[in-house]
């Protein structure tokens, strides 16, 4: 999925490389998190990359890759 997410911390910077695998908006900003989930809507181009770098970020939450660390 192409993610849309508030930049609040913690989190979602740790995880959504702005632009990359995701979209970041300033907390709170409702008028501009509409207008970037409206424009994936309407940009599938960009929806499907933002997806596909998303897919390949997420191997390094992997249980794999998790347990490694702990």
């Amino acid at each position: 999925l192409s993610i849309v997410s508030f930049d609040c911390p913690p989190g979602p910077r740790e995880i959504i490389e702005h632009g990359l695998s995701g979209i970041l908006v300033e907390p709170q900003n409702y008028s501009l998190l509409s207008v970037e989930i409206d424009n994936l809507i309407n940009n599938s181009d960009v929806r499907l990359r933002l997806s596909d770098i998303a897919r390949e970020r997420a191997k390094i939450f992997s249980s794999e890759n998790v347990f490694r660390h702990w």
